[in-house]
């Protein structure tokens, strides 16, 4: 019996998604197919977790969004991931912001709220971009 789920989202970035699982010391690589209950599933790319039987599976849409799919049971991907893969997706959304920030020459400033359990990025604009505002 699998217990395969799909994550509601839609990431635009596999570079800003490989930062993230670098960030959170996993291996995004590309693939054929990922590690479920007692079978493989197909994708375009997996990650591999460190303490867990289950990978996840990264799967490319026609639109060029992916979308990720795992075997939540037991709760080992949720323990290095989060409920619903939510420190990933946080992390991929800090990494695509960073990355968006970057490429308009704004520099970056990453906390974190450990009492809020959020990631807390601050912007700044060259002097220059300032000026043309």
């Amino acid at each position: 019996m699998s217990h395969q789920s799909s994550i509601a989202c839609k990431i635009r970035s596999i570079e800003a998604l490989k930062k993230a699982c670098a960030a959170m010391r996993l291996t995004l690589t590309e693939a054929k197919s990922y590690r479920g209950y007692s079978q493989s599933f197909p994708c375009d790319y997996v990650i591999k977790l460190k303490d867990s039987p289950y990978e996840v599976g990264v799967i490319k849409n026609q639109d060029g969004t992916y979308d990720l799919k795992t075997d939540f049971w037991a709760g080992k991907v949720a323990r290095e991931i989060g409920e619903n893969c939510g420190l990933l997706l946080q992390e991929a959304a800090a990494q695509a912001a960073i990355e968006a920030a970057q490429m308009r020459g704004v520099s970056v400033y990453r906390t974190y709220d450990y009492e809020a359990g959020e990631v807390v990025l601050e912007l700044e604009e060259p002097e220059e971009l300032q000026a043309q505002l």
